[in-house]
């Protein structure tokens, strides 16, 4: 190339060069890089991970070494009551002990932020890392006189073992009652404390207490659930070694392996909803759907729970140039995933099997479900990373994953004096949020000693940074990746103009202000004065108003008798900067009640309550008790009365029991009756019974979920499942709520569907006279239609190629006749307990309820022909609405809501398709 070649590339480079200088904003500002007004916003990126080289992290620092120091224990006044305790969050040496309880020179070496010290009969104390020095003198204040609890069985025998939980807490390990069932708190302030039996384990009450005051209680643990069965396989042979594992609300119970019978025992707290997963070597899992009896004993037999089927094993290795000390793989249904990531993890009935990734980043699970879409997920390995399976039984997957190294979020914590700040705990998400809670999509990371921190693998273009530290402003940070240089976070004093200020006073019934109470509001805290005035001031959010939660605080110096009385915390929503407050915290009450079967007259095993407050409406209580000699009592009520309404299996009771405000105290008998009988057959169209259907209640005045949460939890006990002939009973019917003009409901609806099969309803009058075996019904269920979708990520280029496909959404079909949905009509607590019960159903409702993605594809149904309006949700995305009719004979018109353009598709595998927009920044 000749000399004006070279200067024409050159000029060209150059002008390139200068464009992208332009273009291209500034990386690594806390600030977002200003946008030309006259550019139009690009489409919004998916929330998806993108595929980014790895990116050297040379520059990130690391976290100093953890130096020795000498320092000091003594006891603040006199001399130490007891030994030291294990200090918590550091390695420690005994260098030199006084005798008759003199001071301790210890050798310490911090491991964490904090690190805390203890004495037998001394408070605990906490001191930041940054402050431990040679020389350091740590003096522990004298507690209050210990609290000796002791733990019992209903049957009065000593309760070993039992976690109990204290506030204010005790670092380190959970407590748990000795060999005879006791535990010494010796570690307390005075003042109020929280003492909560309450575990995965077993079921305990939560009581409150005075240290100082009382010094030796006694409380009982619930009566435990207790479900035997035997695990067999297809020829009816004992699996001994099957693992039964409870899972509910939360998790419960503990893991207990079959004996050399397959027979199996498993103990756990007694709760509304359970699901038991039966697993054994080289099966597929089984769930058992569990509900306890409302009489008698509480123990359920499920005989024996066949597994037949041979197990997956899943096998691979993942690729990434970064993997955390806690990394590993998780593998489970999709539509539990999904379940929990719409929902939460209590509507979730399942969770997931995990192995820890080694070293050489392999990994293997073994005796997975067949023939069912397993979501396998890397956690830890850069970019979390999600990836669809479906085998047959018996198969062996072999998985390679490769999660994108993503971006490192790393920098430092700064006082404004530029000295670093440890212990901050810094909260990052995707899009804009409020509140120092984590949710769904945050990740938390903590700075060091040196006030560092470093969040490794992070996905997405930008994230967000709050973080609430006391005494400072609120961190609220947008920071733009990948990073030029590390990040600084410069705490920036509170804010104390007005429009920042929450103030008030809180009072009791009488009008008396309330000392000692805690007040918090976007990440502030204080506690109110002698008169109950308190101010919050440097109140920041996102959004127009915030959440006050006030009450007493187990810990805070205060009145003791005064506290004990008014232990129901409060929520209030406020608006930063408006009128003074007058907040309202009624002393608290208790209620004694003793639930019978009212046809029987036998005392009550189990019970689910529901309790809201006449004031405001919010729930105190929702939770099942399992009774004490029929006694049911229910304690820290608020006093301004209750609205309690009482479910069982089986059994129902006509509406709600109002108990006005200053009548807490015992209200004897509550009868609940057994209410209509209904029994029925379902059959297809030839006439033949259809097993496995499942029949639920249908309110339809209820059109979305979670809207009457009394019609809710009544659903959790009225469903039925048909046997091999097709029949079913359901008991228990009757009105959840009282009728304006009848005692009882003249009707109700019922809901049934089964594998391939259209759901209906069906409508029962209760009116009439019922047969000798209660109100009898003959139900018949057509083959139903099947709906096709494509769902994929919307681009921004109209011209370009598909976007990727969308896996685990959502698919509502809301009936344009009734105004019902599947979600409605199939009990939407059944989707980890009684589906698992018929393999088939199972399947079936993974494709209709939760659309597990095909080849194809979505595939929804069955559905009754008819008009629908079809909802798709998904996380991270835009939900859209569309109308469509479901002709009889398979075909599907379609009709654009914007456009009024309408599509006619025939044939079982007639997709549309449909971009789904993201919901992002």
């Amino acid at each position: 190339m000749d000399r004006e070649g070279w200067l024409y590339v050159l000029t060209f480079l150059a002008i390139v060069g200068a464009g992208a200088w332009f273009v291209v904003p500034r990386l690594g500002s806390p600030e977002p890089a200003p946008a030309p007004v006259a550019t139009p916003e690009p489409e919004p990126e998916a929330p998806t991970a993108p595929e980014v080289p790895v990116r050297p992290e040379d520059d990130i620092p690391e976290p100093p070494p953890a130096r020795r120091v000498r320092l000091e224990v003594r006891a603040a006044e006199g001399r130490l009551r007891g030994p030291l305790r294990d200090v918590v969050g550091a390695r420690t040496e005994i260098l030199e002990a006084s005798v008759a309880g003199g001071p301790v020179a210890l050798s310490v070496q911090a491991e964490a932020a904090r690190v805390a010290f203890g004495a037998v009969g001394h408070l605990w104390v906490e001191i930041g890392t940054e402050s431990l020095e040679d020389g350091t003198v740590i003096e522990l204040p004298a507690a209050a006189t210990p609290l000796v609890v002791r733990v019992r069985e209903p049957d009065g025998r000593p309760a070993t073992g039992v976690p109990v939980r204290v506030t204010p807490p005790v670092p380190g390990p959970t407590l748990r009652t000795d060999d005879g069932g006791t535990v010494v708190l010796d570690h307390l302030p005075p003042g109020l404390v929280v003492v909560d039996l309450g575990s995965a384990e077993r079921s305990g009450p939560v009581r409150r207490f005075v240290a100082g005051r009382d010094t030796d209680v006694t409380l009982v643990l619930d009566p435990p659930l207790e479900v035997v069965g035997r695990a067999v396989d297809g020829q009816g042979r004992a699996l001994a070694g099957a693992i039964v594992e409870g899972f509910g609300p939360v998790d419960i119970g503990v893991a207990m392996p079959a004996d050399s019978q397959g027979r199996f025992l498993w103990r756990g707290p007694a709760v509304a909803r359970l699901s038991l997963r039966v697993r054994a070597h080289g099966k597929s899992p089984r769930r058992l759907a569990v509900t306890p009896p409302a009489t008698g004993s509480l123990r359920l037999d499920v005989g024996n729970v066949v597994l037949d089927a041979a197990g997956v094993t899943v096998r691979g290795h993942v690729d990434s140039p970064f993997v955390a000390p806690g990394a590993r793989v998780d593998v489970e249904p999709e539509v539990a995933a999904v379940v929990r990531e719409l929902f939460g993890a209590g509507q979730a009935l399942d969770r997931p099997r995990s192995v820890p990734l080694a070293a050489d980043g392999t990994f293997e699970l073994r005796d997975l479900e067949a023939d069912l879409p397993l979501r396998v997920g890397v956690r830890g390995a850069g970019v979390d990373l999600d990836q669809r399976i479906v085998a047959s039984p018996g198969d062996e997957v072999d998985v390679h994953l490769a999660p994108p190294a993503g971006w490192a979020l790393h920098g430092r914590v700064l006082r404004p004096d530029g000295t670093p700040r440890p212990g901050v705990g810094l909260l990052v998400s995707p899009v804009p949020r409020d509140g120092d809670q984590v949710q769904v999509g945050d990740r938390r990371v903590e700075t060091g000693a040196d006030g560092s921190f470093v969040l490794r693998g992070w996905g997405l273009p930008r994230a967000f940074v709050r973080a609430y530290v006391p005494g400072y402003r609120s961190v609220l940070s947008r920071i733009e990746l990948p990073l030029a240089r590390p990040i600084e976070l410069v705490l920036e004093p509170a804010l104390l103009d007005d429009s920042r200020r929450v103030q008030g006073v809180v009072q009791d019934e009488r009008g008396r202000g309330l000392a000692g109470v805690t007040l918090r509001a976007a990440g502030i805290e204080t506690v109110s004065g002698e008169d109950g005035r308190f101010v919050l001031d440097g109140v920041e959010s996102l959004a127009p108003a915030v959440d006050l939660v006030y009450g007493y605080d187990a810990g805070r110096p205060g009145d003791p008798l005064d506290p004990l009385a008014r232990v129901v915390p409060r929520r209030e929503t406020v608006t930063p900067g408006a009128a003074p407050l007058r907040l309202l915290l009624p002393a608290s009450g208790s209620v004694t009640l003793e639930p019978r079967d009212g046809l029987a007259d036998q005392p009550l095993a189990f019970v689910q309550v529901f309790a809201r407050s006449l004031r405001d409406g919010r729930v105190v209580v929702d939770r099942g008790f399992a009774l004490h000699d029929g006694r049911l009592q229910l304690h820290d009520l608020p006093a301004e009365g209750l609205d309690v309404a009482l479910f069982a299996p089986g059994l129902r009771w006509t509406g709600t029991m109002v108990i006005p405000p200053g009548t807490m105290r015992e209200h004897g008998v509550v009868l609940l009756h057994r209410g209509a009988r209904v029994t029925g057959r379902v059959v297809d169209e030839q006439d033949r019974p259809v097993a496995g259907a499942r029949i639920g209640l249908f309110d339809r005045g209820w059109q979305s979920r979670g809207a009457d949460p009394v019609v809710e939890r009544e659903q959790l006990f009225r469903s039925a499942t048909t046997d091999a002939d097709g029949r079913f009973v359901l008991d228990g019917l009757g009105a959840p709520r009282p009728h304006p003009l009848r005692a009882y409901k003249e009707s109700v609806d019922l809901a049934i569907g089964a594998a391939n099969r259209a759901p209906t309803t069906v409508r029962v009058d209760l009116d009439k006279e019922p047969g000798p075996d209660g109100h009898e019904v003959r139900v018949t269920l057509q083959e139903g239609a099947f709906l096709g979708l494509d769902l994929t990520e919307r681009v921004a280029n109209p011209m370009a190629a598909v976007g990727a496909p969308v896996f685990g959404a959502i698919v509502d079909l809301e009936s344009g006749t009734d105004g019902s949905n599947w979600l409605d009509l199939v009990q939407w607590g059944t989707l980890g307990g009684p589906l698992g019960d018929d393999e088939a159903w199972r399947r079936a409702s993974s494709n209709l309820l939760l659309e597990a993605r095909s080849d194809d594809g979505y595939l929804v149904g069955p559905v009754n022909p008819g008009p629908y309006e079809l909802i798709v949700s998904r996380p991270g995305y835009a939900p859209f609405r569309q109308k469509l009719t479901i002709v009889g004979d398979g075909a599907v018109l379609y009709r654009d809501l914007t456009s009024g353009a309408e599509r006619r598709f025939e044939g079982r595998r007639s997709y549309f398709r449909f971009a789904l927009r993201s919901a992002g920044p």
